[in-house]
């Protein structure tokens, strides 16, 4: 996944890069509530040591970008419907009624506790280089277009 910005800030061997948003993050406005700014920074390591007003190009590896997104979204998702599933299961076996509610209610617990799992190993994650994206080329001071 490539991706064009401009560097900011340096921090040792990482450079803070300001770039516009993908396109597809415009329509969901959770992370600016509503606003309109499409503007995002990030957190990349430079390799190159490009300098501060220095328009990049940004790289993470598709597999790494969607292993992210498989802890992130699959993960919880997984949670929720195997806790649904099988309190439903468990407790028709049992011959508890109302067992939809409850289900619902484990489901959305077993959800939560992923979310927190996931929110403790994220440190640990961080410290991969593999999640971290980095500066693959640097195109100097001049304009460019976004890819």
């Amino acid at each position: 996944m490539n991706r064009i910005g401009q560097v900011v800030e340096l921090d040792h061997d990482m450079a803070v890069v300001a770039m516009r948003k993908h396109t597809a993050c415009g329509d969901c406005g959770a992370c600016q509530l509503g606003e309109e700014n499409m503007e995002t920074t990030v957190n990349v390591l430079n390799p190159i040591d490009a300098q501060p007003g220095d328009f990049v190009e940004i790289d993470m590896a598709d597999a790494d970008v969607l292993r992210a997104a498989f802890l992130v979204y699959i993960i919880p998702l997984a949670a929720l419907l195997l806790g649904i599933g099988l309190t439903q299961l468990f407790l028709g076996f049992i011959g508890v009624g109302n067992s939809e509610l409850i289900g619902v209610l484990v489901g959305f617990a077993s959800m939560a506790v992923s979310y927190i799992i996931i929110r403790k190993k994220d440190d640990a994650l961080k410290g991969k280089k593999r999640y971290i994206s980095t500066i693959t080329k640097n195109f100097g001071n001049g304009e460019t277009t976004q890819a």
